[in-house]
């Protein structure tokens, strides 16, 4: 499957920028760990059928 890393490359520019200009990247890791929870339990639904939560 085809993967467009676009997003990636801005996530990474952000999180350069700043690193250079000393301020808090838009994501950081506790949104993206956020995130990939989120997707678990999706996932988890997906195959289980039955609801998930999430913290």
């Amino acid at each position: 499957m085809a993967f467009d890393h676009g997003p990636h490359r801005t996530v990474i520019a952000d999180f350069l920028g700043a690193i250079r200009n000393g301020r808090e990247p838009e994501v950081n890791g506790r949104s993206a760990l956020n995130a990939q929870r989120l997707i678990d339990a999706i996932v988890e639904s997906s195959r289980t059928g039955a609801t998930q939560h999430t913290d």
